[in-house]
């Protein structure tokens, strides 16, 4: 079965991601240009791509635990 996340993007659209699609989570400081001023985190996908959302990385990482 796959397990998905809902995540909010920047621009309010809601974002669901494969939990097993995610390989980071970062800061959007430690990232640079991928980072906006309402950005919390960023989550790399094993596709290549990042999606900037609205969540922290800490609730990301114990979402990712619980469900």
């Amino acid at each position: 079965m796959i397990e998905f996340l809902l995540l909010q993007a920047m621009d309010g659209h809601n974002v669901h991601v494969s939990k097993a699609a995610i390989i980071s989570v970062s800061e959007p400081r430690k990232i640079g240009r991928l980072g906006t001023d309402k950005s919390n985190c960023i989550v790399g996908l094993s596709t290549g791509k990042y999606v900037a959302v609205i969540e922290t990385c800490e609730s990301i990482k114990k979402r990712m635990k619980e469900e």
